[in-house]
């Protein structure tokens, strides 16, 4: 099962996945993408993967990129 999550936050949103079986909801995995033009959907497999296993997992995208709002060239490890 998997359910969007948006997060405000210093007026922007972060769009995330949260990935789940029907067992249970509690979370035991925060996936991070890389740098660059990556975003959440780039680490749907390892998500895929977990829940076959009943582990949940979280994914999102960082400031400025995928679904997130935010500006990419804004974007540093700071900020993350």
């Amino acid at each position: 099962m998997k359910k969007k999550i948006g997060y405000t936050v210093n007026n922007e949103t972060l769009s995330g996945v949260f990935t789940y079986s029907e067992i249970g909801e509690n979370v035991n995995f925060l996936v991070l993408h890389g740098a660059g033009n990556s975003g959440k959907e780039r680490t749907a497999y390892l998500s895929n993967e977990l829940v076959k296993y009943n582990i949940p997992s979280f994914r999102f995208d960082f400031s400025g990129h995928g679904e997130s709002s935010g500006d990419i060239k804004k974007s540093s490890l700071e900020k993350r």
